[in-house]
């Protein structure tokens, strides 16, 4: 849970989420260029979670599967399609966080993702963290735990058919100890004929498949033609 307070006058800076700020890395933290900028904006590619994000009943106990999810909870943060560094918390004790991730194309599309504990003084050793993919009914289509010996921290690969959506749970093992502060990174494979610009395209015109000397390449590259830039 990130803190959120209305009593004192908002004070970019120490940590609590005030007023008109997006985000507060708290005190020590840095001035920008970590998801949350100087001046307590959220800054491009990153979203901060927005509690409640599960059931809104925390507990303990569940083992992997935790024990927040009842199917299509109205409160998952998301819906997320592009790339994107999400910033959360598992806190208090038997929290877990629940993030709705989309495939609005209509192609089959792939999914890197990762979870990292971002708590100073702290690391992947020392929590053990889990990621659940879900359907809608609650059904676990993958899990993932360790990504290397030593290393607790869940990375794993998803594909996602055309108009889904899945639910990514994270969790510590058994709901048993908060996580302070810890990153959940999505990003999906560049796939030329989607409509979305990503990885190495310069252009994405949504053919598929794509037809050259219309602007942008087969290859989703553009063409001598010019093609717009936004904004």
């Amino acid at each position: 849970a990130i803190p959120a307070s209305s009593s004192v006058m908002p004070a970019c800076g120490n940590g609590v989420v005030e007023g008109s700020e997006g985000c507060d890395d708290g005190p020590g933290a840095p001035m920008g260029g970590d998801g949350c900028s100087a001046l307590c904006a959220v800054e491009p590619g990153h979203y901060f979670e927005v509690e409640p994000n599960d059931d809104g009943t925390p507990s303990t106990g569940g083992g992997s599967d935790g024990n927040d999810f009842t199917g299509a909870l109205p409160n998952a943060n998301g819906l997320f399609d592009t790339n994107v560094v999400i910033h959360a918390r598992l806190s208090p004790d038997g929290d877990e966080d629940l993030f709705a991730l989309r495939n609005d194309t209509t192609q089959v599309t792939t999914w890197s993702l990762s979870v990292n504990i971002t708590e100073p003084g702290q690391t992947c050793a020392g929590h053990d963290t889990y990621l659940n993919v879900r359907d809608s009914a609650g059904a676990v289509l993958a899990r993932f735990d360790d990504s290397a010996p030593g290393n607790f921290c869940p990375v794993g690969t998803i594909t996602v058919p055309p108009l889904t959506v899945v639910y990514l749970q994270v969790l510590q093992f058994s709901d048993a100890a908060a996580v302070p502060r810890y990153t959940l990174t999505l990003t999906r494979t560049a796939l030329c004929g989607d409509g979305q610009i990503t990885g190495p395209e310069t252009c994405d015109d949504s053919q598929v498949p794509s037809v050259a000397v219309d602007g942008c390449s087969p290859s989703c590259q553009v063409e001598s033609i010019f093609d717009e830039v936004k904004p």
